[in-house]
């Protein structure tokens, strides 16, 4: 039987096949191990790793690095996707700097995807996200087939990061 973050992965397996993908405040990083299956190469981050999966260290395409989702160490357009998994509501006051580096980080025509089975993050989903990407000029999606609530926002093709 496949685990929640398997079936998130499947869900969006069009945004992580053969792509460099990001998940920031990962957790145990379970949403990473499932998307590393179909990846380039996934790279996790979080505040720290006390949560995280011991699997993390064997799986070749994975890395994990401690690192605010808000403050990211990361070359601007270094990532193809970038998923917050079960996050949003955790980040807080921290969701519109922690998305302005998902963004910042993404390439150009690169997809941000936020993906809650939590019920905890749906408010923070259409009361802070969808505003947050719309003010930003972002098209987004919001589909909820549960157990999954899953907002996409895409990078326009043509727009680099400012630094």
């Amino acid at each position: 039987m496949p685990t929640r973050a398997e079936l998130a992965a499947e869900r969006i397996a069009p945004a992580l096949a053969g792509r460099d993908v990001l998940e920031a405040a990962c957790g145990s990083a379970e949403f990473s191990l499932a998307a590393a299956e179909l990846a380039d190469s996934v790279t996790c981050i979080d505040l720290d790793d006390s949560r995280l999966s011991p699997a993390v260290y064997d799986c070749e395409n994975l890395r994990f690095r401690q690192m605010d989702a808000a403050a990211m160490r990361f070359a601007d357009e270094s990532f193809d996707t970038a998923v917050l998994y079960n996050a949003a509501f955790h980040l807080g006051d921290k969701l519109d700097a922690a998305v302005a580096e998902c963004l910042r980080v993404l390439r150009p025509g690169g997809l941000l995807c936020v993906i809650s089975t939590w019920s905890l993050d749906r408010p923070v989903l259409t009361d802070a996200l969808l505003p947050l990407l719309t003010a930003r000029g972002l098209r987004c999606r919001l589909s909820t087939d549960e157990p999954f609530w899953l907002v996409q926002a895409r990078k326009s093709p043509s727009e680099r990061s400012r630094s």
